[in-house]
């Protein structure tokens, strides 16, 4: 069962947050969820270098991936698609290919991109230096990034939680 919750934000002021263009590009939804996203990463406390900022992604699931032309992603078996920041610009990105990564525990340890969970954060300017990944952007069109952010929540519902089982 889907339904709205209306709310309202008091005293919003978009250039405490966004530069004029991007007040001018985003609307208020949008810069909602852009800011929503800037203090998300800030409270998980994880510690980024100064490039993750602007070529960060996260990996879409199904909810989200629903909401892309299927055209845009034909042909993506084995890979992961992202909602990323490409520099300044917010984009949708596939990326094909096996990743390597130390775990935890110091081991070193390979798995294709297809088998990253959903919400995974990836830096995009790593995975394209890692040998065997390919990058590639499917889609820079900002109805079709909209669309994919309305549907990202139901990709991290979880049972008991908040939202639908």
């Amino acid at each position: 069962m889907y339904f709205m919750i209306p709310g309202q934000v008091h005293n919003w002021n978009p250039e405490t947050y966004f530069n004029r263009q991007q007040i001018v590009l985003y609307d208020k939804f949008t810069q909602f969820t852009l800011l929503a996203a800037r203090e998300a990463v800030a409270q998980s406390g994880l510690n980024f270098d100064g490039h993750l900022g602007y070529e960060a992604g996260v990996v879409l699931g199904y909810n989200a991936l629903t909401a892309i032309p299927a055209h845009l992603y034909l042909g993506s078996i084995d890979s992961a698609i992202f909602l990323a920041w490409d520099g300044p610009r917010l984009v949708i990105a596939m990326a094909r290919g096996t990743v390597s990564f130390t775990s935890a525990d110091n081991k070193k340890e390979k798995v294709s991109m297809g088998a990253l969970p959903v919400g995974t954060v990836v830096d995009l300017k790593k995975l394209r230096q890692q040998k065997g990944v390919s990058v590639k952007v499917i889609s820079t069109d900002p109805e079709v990034i909209k669309n994919v952010i309305q549907e990202v929540p139901g990709d991290f519902r979880t049972k008991g939680g908040e939202g639908d089982e």
